[in-house]
C-alpha cells in the first residue's frame, strides 16, 4: 500500500497522478481557503472530483496556454498534468506542474539524432596557369631582364 493514498484529500496531489500525465479539461477556478494559509485559486477539471490548488507557476503555465488572464475564459482548455520536482523549505519534494497536452508526445529518435553534416564545401577550380602568350609583351622579357638586373632601364 502506498502511504500517500491512505490519507485522502479533497485537492490533487502527485501521489494522485500514479506516475501518469492526464490530460484534462478545466472545468473553472474557485478562491477557496486551503488550510490556514489565505484563499487560494482551486481549479477543477471536468468529469473529475478533485481539484488542483494553483500555485504561481501553475496559474501562469495555464494563463499561457489559455491565452487569457482571465479564469472564467479557461472553462474547457486542455492541460497535461505531470509531476516533477520543487524546492521547499530547502528540500527538493514531488510536485504537480502543468503543461501543454502536446508536449505528451515523447520525441521519436530521429527528431533526437543529430543533425546531419553539412555538405562538404565545393571546391572551386584553380585558375588555369598563366601562359606566357596572355600576357602582352612577354617576349621581351628575356631581354629587358639582364638589364634591369645590371640597371640599365632606370638611370
Amino acid at each position: 500500500m502506498n502511504i500517500q493514498t491512505a490519507f485522502p484529500s479533497k485537492y490533487l496531489k502527485v501521489a494522485d497522478l500514479a506516475g501518469n500525465r492526464p490530460i484534462v479539461a478545466i472545468d473553472h477556478v474557485a478562491l477557496e481557503e486551503v488550510g490556514d494559509d489565505a484563499p487560494k485559486p482551486v481549479c477543477y477539471f471536468i468529469g473529475k472530483e478533485k481539484g488542483l490548488v494553483l500555485n504561481r507557476i501553475n496559474a501562469m503555465t495555464i494563463e499561457e496556454i489559455a491565452g487569457s488572464y482571465e479564469t472564467d475564459h479557461w472553462r474547457g482548455v486542455k492541460i497535461m498534468l505531470k509531476e516533477d520536482r520543487t524546492l521547499y523549505q530547502g528540500r527538493r519534494v514531488p510536485c504537480i506542474r502543468i503543461d501543454r497536452p502536446e508536449s505528451r508526445a515523447v520525441p521519436s529518435r530521429a527528431r533526437l539524432a543529430a543533425p546531419p553534416p553539412p555538405p562538404p564545401p565545393v571546391e572551386e577550380e584553380p585558375p588555369d596557369m598563366v601562359d606566357a602568350d596572355d600576357i602582352p609583351f612577354m617576349w621581351l622579357l628575356p631581354f629587358i631582364a639582364p638589364l634591369a638586373a645590371l640597371g640599365m632601364l632606370w638611370s
